[in-house]
């Protein structure tokens, strides 16, 4: 739990002394392969990848080496952190910034591509099968 405190403590002084990257470095850097524009990113994923960059995803490699878990939990950890974070740590005048954040890469989402064009689709459900005995 330290160690998380120090890396939230970490992220609110680089916003103080404006050491977070400015809109154009959260624009999505491709397109997706069917050529569309991927989606712009919100607040909450603004923040947990600047968590992830101040050490996050390095507090849940450790706790994965330490019990030996798979390393595919990692992401899964460190999302998961980063999600509670969001939820419990993380003030509202922090979560207004990174909301200020994403509007503005939205709007430079929406003068990169102006025909873009949110078209959800439900997911795939995985088939289970039950097996009679």
């Amino acid at each position: 739990l330290n160690k998380i405190n120090e890396t939230v403590d970490k992220l609110l002084s680089a916003i103080k002394i404006g050491d977070i990257p400015n809109a154009i470095a959260f624009l999505p850097k491709s397109e997706k392969k069917n050529g569309h524009a991927k989606r712009p990113p919100n607040s909450n994923i603004l923040c947990s990848n600047q968590l992830m960059n101040f050490g996050i995803r390095k507090i849940a490699e450790n706790i994965c080496e330490k019990y030996d878990y798979d390393k595919q939990r990692i992401t899964i950890l460190s999302r998961q952190f980063t999600g509670r974070i969001w939820k419990e740590i993380i003030s509202d005048e922090t979560k207004k910034y990174f909301e200020y954040l994403a509007r503005d890469v939205d709007n430079l989402h929406k003068r990169k591509y102006p025909t873009y064009k949110l078209v959800k689709s439900a997911r795939k459900k995985k088939l289970t099968f039950k097996y009679l005995s």
